[in-house]
């Protein structure tokens, strides 16, 4: 427990170290945030004002600011590049010799970033919400409900993130791979528009997938927009593609540490 307390810790100190760059990012991130707020305003303009769907103005630019939110809380590909350097560059070795699971490590480092990093974070979220004067009826349900989806989401990101990172065990560059996963997961998970706005059969298809999961699903909860059976649905969901990406997580760090030889030792 102590050796858990200090990887938090430790991680939390290194998140707060780099105020200025956290900063920076999350002002850059506002850019195509508030792109996307004017485009829809556009559109609802062109509109008169007609609900696309089921969203109307309110509800469209909620989500986009929640889009926001969770996907950069959510973003992984830091871990992933990390994972890559430290296979080729030989770090891997040192890092397996501590005493507690460098997957474990991992894990609670990048957790404890993103809740630390949460906390900045918010300030702009609640001040685009105020100087917006949008109204979210947000009930402690499904406020307590988003949070559970949202520690799912960061879960399956953090697997996600893994596999991508350990696949250098095999290739001497993941980047090709990284943006081409970046540019699917943006489609299929509701970054670019509220994946409703898909046909039924396609919606299906996707709705199954784990991308959805880590985006559109949460914040589908937070704007009360779904049922408590699908809710329920998608919550199993969630535990599924944990189990099945953490299972094959698991295959493919046994398979690489045997390949591992060590580099640059």
């Amino acid at each position: 427990m102590r050796v858990v307390k200090a990887i938090i810790s430790a991680s939390w100190k290194e998140e707060w170290m780099y105020r200025v760059n956290i900063i920076s990012q999350i002002i850059f991130g506002i850019v195509p945030l508030l792109i996307n707020i004017f485009l829809w305003k556009s559109i609802f303009l062109y509109r008169n004002g007609y609900s696309i769907g089921d969203y109307d103005y309110n509800n469209i630019v909620s989500y986009f600011i929640l889009v926001y939110f969770v996907q950069q809380m959510t973003e992984s590909r830091s871990l992933s590049v990390e994972l890559g350097d430290d296979i080729q560059n030989g770090k891997l070795n040192s890092q397996l010799l501590k005493p507690i699971s460098f997957v474990k490590i991992k894990f609670l480092s990048f957790f404890s970033k993103k809740v630390s990093f949460s906390l900045l974070r918010l300030i702009p979220i609640i001040l685009f919400f105020i100087i917006s004067k949008l109204k979210v009826e947000v009930n402690s349900r499904n406020l307590w409900l988003f949070i559970l989806a949202f520690i799912m989401a960061i879960t399956i990101q953090f697997i996600i993130g893994f596999i991508l990172g350990i696949i250098n065990f095999w290739f001497e560059e993941n980047t090709a791979i990284l943006d081409f996963y970046r540019n699917i997961a943006l489609l299929l998970s509701g970054a670019v528009f509220p994946l409703s706005f898909l046909p039924d059969t396609f919606f299906m298809i996707v709705s199954l997938l784990p991308f959805q999961l880590t985006l559109y699903f949460p914040i589908e909860i937070l704007l009360n927009n779904l049922y408590p059976m699908e809710i329920r649905k998608g919550l199993l969901l969630q535990v599924f593609w944990v189990l099945i990406l953490g299972i094959f997580t698991i295959f493919l760090w046994k398979k690489g540490r045997k390949k591992y030889s060590g580099y640059n030792m």
